[in-house]
């Protein structure tokens, strides 16, 4: 049987949720950003092909890992969050029997 989280447990629940939503938007913004660059250098690409001067600095990885960084933050906040609900659940049917 599934028990009810106290006003604390669902305060720590709250504050992961809200690192969540924050990360999902950089992540976005990111991605967005990273479309960008990319439809820049396609069509550079595609008006220069090889005569065109490629920079070796281009932000595409720098943008990318960001994107990654985020990602991973996201996985991380999530498994966080399932095991504090476990732990919740599991030593409140514990402190029951």
């Amino acid at each position: 049987m599934k028990k009810r989280l106290t006003k604390n447990e669902k305060e720590i629940i709250k504050k992961i949720n809200q690192m969540q939503k924050r990360s999902i938007e950089r992540m976005r913004l990111k991605s967005i950003q990273l479309t960008e660059i990319s439809q820049s250098i396609i069509k550079k690409i595609d008006d220069l092909g090889i005569n065109g001067y490629y920079s070796c600095n281009s932000d595409c990885f720098r943008v990318s890992q960001d994107i990654w960084k985020e990602s991973l933050r996201l996985s991380e906040l999530k498994s966080l969050q399932d095991d504090i609900i476990q732990s919740f659940n599991l030593e409140r049917s514990k402190s029951k029997k």
